[in-house]
Formats: C-alpha cells, structure tokens, sequence
C-alpha cells in the first residue's frame, strides 16, 4: 500500500509537469519547446495510468507489474 510520503512525490511531481504545460501554454512557447511538453503531458498520463491501475488490480499483480 502506498503511504503518505509516496503520495506527496507524484502530487508535487503531477503539479510541476502541469505547470510547465499551463505556463508554456500561457506565455505563448508551446510550440518553441514542444518536446518538453509532449514529455511533460506523457508523465501525467502514465502516473495516472499506473494509480488507476494500482487502485483496481493491487500491487502484486502482474497488471501493475507491465503498468509499472
């Protein structure tokens, strides 16, 4: 089970890489650094994709095992 601490990581994580993607969106650089957000946006989706995934299969499974 993941603990607070774990928990606090991909918050603080998931906000920076939002920010970057709502700041370069803001002052108009989407495009000047577009494989910074392309990397950016590719964070947001996997840690997502692995919570989902922790949260419906657990995490000895072999789901959050390719998840991972």
């Amino acid at each position: 089970m993941t603990n607070l601490i774990d928990l606090l990581f991909v918050a603080v994580g998931q906000a920076l890489a939002l920010g970057v993607i709502i700041l370069s969106i803001w002052k108009g650089t989407f495009k000047r650094y577009i494989y910074l957000n392309i990397y950016s946006a590719c964070l947001i989706a996997c840690d997502v994709t692995r919570l989902f995934v922790l949260r419906a299969y657990g995490q000895n499974s072999s789901e959050y095992f390719l998840a991972y």
